[in-house]
């Protein structure tokens, strides 16, 4: 199972383990998740490429994941919005694949 965190006050993603849906290049669950990841590590780097946001980290391991960065002043509902977006996906994913994906929010 893929564990996902979602630190919203931190702006931050944590990914741990594996989906296990499938075979290793055939797990489409594994693929969906994938997906999400790199499209928030691409919004985070293009974010802080526009000044947007700072300090990012974008670490994508296999079964050990981090996206996260910090707003700049003013810029703080635009990072939470695509966070929040993208992880929506992660919403949906656990829904339809609960054995394979948790999803968690932490607040604060």
């Amino acid at each position: 199972m893929v564990e996902i965190t979602y630190f919203r006050q931190d702006h931050a993603v944590t990914l741990r383990g594996h989906a296990g849906a499938g075979k290793q290049g055939q797990d489409l669950v594994c693929a969906a998740v994938s997906a999400l990841t790199l499209t928030l590590g691409a919004n985070v780097a293009g974010l802080c490429a526009d000044k947007n946001a700072k300090d990012p980290v974008i670490s994508l391991k296999a079964g050990d994941t981090e996206v996260r960065c910090t707003p700049k002043e003013g810029m703080e509902e635009v990072v939470t919005l695509v966070f929040d977006a993208l992880c929506e996906g992660f919403i949906v994913l656990q829904s339809l694949y609960p054995e394979h994906v948790m999803f968690v929010v932490v607040d604060s």
